[in-house]
Formats: C-alpha cells, sequence, structure tokens
C-alpha cells in the first residue's frame, strides 16, 4: 500500500498493557486516548510552491490520539489510516 499525503498507516497497541504494566479496569475506563505503532507513513505535506513537509513521525514510533477526535479510517487486518492533524503525541523509538 502507498500512501499519500500527509497520511500513517498505524496498528493499535493492546490497551490492557502498557509495556509489563498490566492496567486495571478503573484506569481503561478513563482512558480517552489510544496507542499506535506506526507501519508506514506518507510522503507528507506538499506547499503550494511544491516544497515537501515531511511527517513528524516515522516507522516504529508510538503515537497518541484521543478518542473524540476524527475516526481513523479501520482496514480488515486491524490497521487503521490517520491524517498527521489526528495524532496528539509522537513517542519516538530508540
Amino acid at each position: 500500500m502507498k500512501l499519500i499525503g500527509p497520511r500513517i498507516l498505524c496498528r493499535p497497541i493492546n490497551p490492557d498493557r502498557i509495556g509489563a504494566i498490566v492496567l486495571p479496569e478503573s484506569v481503561k475506563a478513563i482512558q480517552n486516548y489510544r496507542l499506535w505503532t506506526v507501519l508506514a507513513v506518507g510522503p507528507g505535506r506538499i506547499t503550494r510552491k511544491g516544497v515537501a513537509i515531511p511527517l513528524e513521525c516515522a516507522v516504529g514510533d508510538r503515537v497518541v490520539t484521543t478518542h473524540y477526535h476524527a475516526a481513523p479510517v479501520e482496514l480488515p487486518d486491524g490497521t487503521a489510516i490517520l491524517t498527521e492533524d489526528q495524532i496528539l503525541a509522537v513517542i519516538p523509538t530508540l
């Protein structure tokens, strides 16, 4: 799949755990965000002058979105396509 523009292909991270920590039900009930792993990124935005502005995340990064923002495009294999505007934060890989 070739992504166009500021699009990002992501896979959701299991919300029951963050790393080795298992989250209790009380914490999961108040979570208003989703964690994703970036699988692929598009080329970024193109300005009117034709200059490419690359995306701020890379393959392997984890990104945070909110449940209340625009819904991602869900694909049958469990992945989703997000736009850069839907991302609140990037957790870079080390």
